[in-house]
């Protein structure tokens, strides 16, 4: 299965708003079995562990503390909402949705062999579900779905087939960053001195060592780029010397008004491939960025040390 940045926005933006209008089971609620909802006896919160394949894709969720990790990046964290939803969404199925029970419906609804897998585990490595999922038939939204060891088959409009590729899964987003609260601005590009600049209340920015003030349109560009950066693919145990980050290209660091620190790292291999790195990662992953986007966030940095003196 190809998948194109488009199936992954679409995929989220479903598991986010279709749907949102059900009555969604309470957290640590109960769905019973015996031709009532789909599961039996299942808190989503039990959930430990998602393998999901069809055709040639595999992912696999792990719990890691509050969140999931994806295992095929070396546990990189999971989108926590998507993955919450989609699991709260197969507990809130419930009688109601049921759309047959005959067997020969299974392979009718697309729910035989071919269909995408979902195996539900807890932290024992217990099996909770083994649930099967097949786009909606006559091409309207939503999903079929069954348990494997059964026939009744179920239909919600609140979940998609799930996508058997970890890029689907990730958190995609590089850094948490809210632009109006940065307060210290620091950055350097390859070959240039680092610079430090703060905002001051006048909304200015002031260069520190030399009093020299920015205006906003010139430094904000830089804050709203940085806090829009998503990754196209994510790399687990990178060699960031290869990659073009040890040293990096640019390197930007951001202190919060709340004395919060977010910093991502900049660079590009020898084929062009441009990857990002954060302290909050260091050295256990790198993504790769757009060369749209790494060109925009370097062409902003660029900008604002132009006026710094620094290049």
């Amino acid at each position: 299965m190809k998948i194109t940045r488009r199936n992954v926005q679409l995929f989220v933006l479903l598991l986010a708003l279709v749907g949102a209008d059900l009555a969604l089971s309470p957290r640590g609620s109960v769905v019973g079995f015996a031709g009532d909802g789909l599961v039996d006896g299942i808190d989503w919160q039990q959930v430990s562990r998602i393998r999901i394949t069809g055709g040639d894709g595999t992912v696999t969720l792990e719990r890691s503390g509050d969140g999931f990790g994806v295992a095929e990046y070396g546990g990189f964290p999971a989108h926590e909402g998507v993955v919450s939803e989609f699991l709260r969404r197969i507990v809130a199925i419930g009688p109601a949705d049921l759309v047959a029970s005959e067997e020969e419906s299974v392979e009718r609804f697309g729910l035989g062999s071919t269909a995408v897998r979902a195996l539900l585990s807890d932290e024992e490595g217990s099996i909770l579900a083994d649930l099967r999922f097949a786009p909606a038939p006559d091409a309207k939204a939503g999903c079929v779905l069954r348990l494997a060891d059964s026939t009744r088959i179920f239909r919600t409009a609140a979940l998609t087939p799930p996508i058997p590729e970890p890029i689907a899964w990730i958190d995609s987003r590089v850094l948490d960053l809210d632009a109006p609260r940065v307060r210290v601005l620091r950055l350097h590009t390859a070959g240039s001195a680092e610079q430090t600049l703060v905002r001051q209340e006048n909304g200015l920015w002031s260069l520190e060592g030399s009093g020299e003030t920015l205006r906003p349109a010139r430094v904000d560009p830089l804050l709203l780029i940085a806090s829009s950066l998503y990754l196209e693919d994510v790399l687990a145990d990178p060699d960031l010397e290869a990659l073009g980050l040890a040293p990096p290209e640019l390197s930007c660091s951001f202190e919060l008004d709340g004395g919060e620190l977010r910093r991502v790292e900049l660079g590009s291999d020898q084929e062009g491939v441009w990857t990002v790195t954060t302290a909050t990662w260091g050295d256990r992953w790198a993504g790769i960025l757009g060369e749209r986007t790494a060109q925009n966030l370097l062409g902003a940095a660029e900008r604002v040390l132009s006026r710094t003196g620094s290049k």
